[in-house]
C-alpha cells in the first residue's frame, strides 16, 4: 500500500506539470471504473454519469477550451468534449473504439503517436455511419434506427453538412419518446415525438419559460450555467412518417418549440418541402467480450492520449482548434 501511495504521488507530480487547453481533475465521486456493472449495462452507466453531472455541477459553460473539475463540479465543455468525458469515465473500453476509428480514419499515419486528443462530433457520427456488425472494430456498439427501439442512454449524433461553423452535435438520450399532438407546421403525414436529452449546448433546447413548463430546459434562467450554456437536460423533437411501420427518424428539431427549425435526416425525407439536411444517427453501447488480451493491440493505435481517464489520473484530453458543437438558438 505504501509503494502504491508513493507511485500515485509521483504520478500526480509529473502530470500536474502538463499544461493544455483541456484540463480535467477527477476524484472517485465520478463513476468508478472498477465497478463491473458497466460490463453488463454500459448504456445505463453512460446515462448515470451524465445525470450525475447535471444534478451535481456547480458551474458550467459552453467552451471550446475545456476545463473539468469533478470535485468542484465545474464543467466548461462543448458537446463532444462532454460526451468524451462521460464515455471515457463510465465505459472507457467502448470509447476507445470510437477514438481508434477517429485516428485511423483521419490521421492513420499518426496512430503510433496520435495528435488527436479526443473525439469530435464528426468522429462519433462517422463511427456509427461506417458501422459494420461483422467487424470486431464495432463490437460493443449497435445502431438503433427505429423510434420504438430507442432507450435512455443511447447516443445521438448529428452531422452538419450545410456549411455550419461546427462539425455537428452529440447528445445522450435521457428518456422515452413522448408523442406530441403536433404543431401547425408539423409536416402532413408525420408525427412528432418529444425526447429528453442531456448535452452541452450553447443555448437551451427550448428557451420558453411558459410553454409546457414540465419540459423546460434546466439551463433556462439557471445561474450555474454561464449565459444559459454548458451542461444541461432539455428536450428535442424527432419526427416519423405515419406510414412507416419501422418508425425511422425522418426529421428532427433541436428544441420543444414549434418555432424550432425542422432538419431532415436525408434528402429523400420531406422531399416536397424546402428543408436543410442534417443527418442524425443513434448508437447504443452493448455488452461484449472486451478481454484486453484479445483487443488491446487490435487497432495498432496508441491510446496514451485518452488513457488518463481509465487510470483516474489528474490530466485529461486536450482540446484543439478543430472543435465541434451545437448551433446557437432554435
Amino acid at each position: 500500500m505504501k509503494k502504491i501511495l508513493i507511485f500515485l504521488l509521483l504520478l500526480v507530480t509529473i502530470t500536474n506539470k502538463v499544461k493544455s487547453t483541456y484540463t480535467v481533475y477527477l476524484n472517485y465521486s465520478a463513476c468508478s471504473l472498477q465497478d463491473a456493472y458497466h460490463q453488463d449495462y454500459p448504456s445505463k452507466k453512460i446515462l448515470a454519469e451524465a445525470e450525475r453531472v447535471v444534478n451535481t455541477f456547480t458551474l458550467s459553460d459552453y467552451d471550446y477550451n475545456t476545463f473539468i473539475n469533478v470535485k468542484a463540479g465545474v464543467y466548461k465543455v462543448d458537446c463532444s468534449s462532454f460526451l468524451s468525458y462521460v464515455l471515457a469515465i463510465s465505459v472507457y473500453d467502448w470509447y476507445e473504439k470510437i477514438y481508434a476509428h477517429a485516428v485511423l480514419s483521419r490521421f492513420p499515419s499518426t496512430k503510433n503517436n496520435p495528435t488527436l486528443e479526443r473525439c469530435l462530433a464528426k468522429d462519433f457520427y462517422s463511427f456509427f455511419k461506417n458501422y459494420n456488425i461483422k467487424s470486431d472494430k464495432y463490437k460493443g456498439w449497435e445502431i438503433i434506427s427505429g423510434l420504438n427501439d430507442l432507450n435512455p442512454g443511447d447516443i445521438i449524433t448529428i452531422k452538419y453538412e450545410d456549411g455550419a461553423s461546427n462539425t455537428g452535435h452529440v447528445l445522450i438520450l435521457a428518456g422515452e419518446p413522448i408523442q406530441l399532438e403536433g404543431f401547425s407546421n408539423t409536416p402532413v403525414g408525420y408525427t412528432e415525438f418529444l425526447v429528453k436529452i442531456i448535452d452541452s449546448s450553447a443555448s437551451p433546447h427550448g428557451t420558453s419559460t411558459t410553454y409546457w413548463p414540465r419540459v423546460r430546459d434546466t439551463r433556462t434562467d439557471n445561474s450555474k450555467n454561464v449565459d444559459e450554456g454548458g451542461v444541461g437536460m432539455g428536450y428535442m423533437i424527432l419526427g416519423t412518417k405515419d406510414t412507416d411501420t419501422e418508425q425511422k427518424i425522418q426529421f428532427w428539431r433541436r428544441s420543444n418549440l414549434s418555432s424550432s427549425v425542422i432538419y431532415r435526416n436525408d434528402p429523400s425525407n420531406l422531399s416536397s418541402g424546402s428543408y436543410t439536411t442534417r443527418p442524425i444517427l443513434f448508437g447504443r453501447a452493448v455488452p461484449y467480450d472486451n478481454d484486453p488480451e484479445k483487443y488491446s493491440n487490435y487497432y495498432g493505435v496508441n491510446m496514451d492520449r485518452i488513457l488518463p481517464y481509465k487510470t483516474l489520473d489528474t490530466t485529461g484530453f486536450t482540446g484543439g482548434s478543430d472543435e465541434s458543437g451545437d448551433q446557437t438558438g432554435d
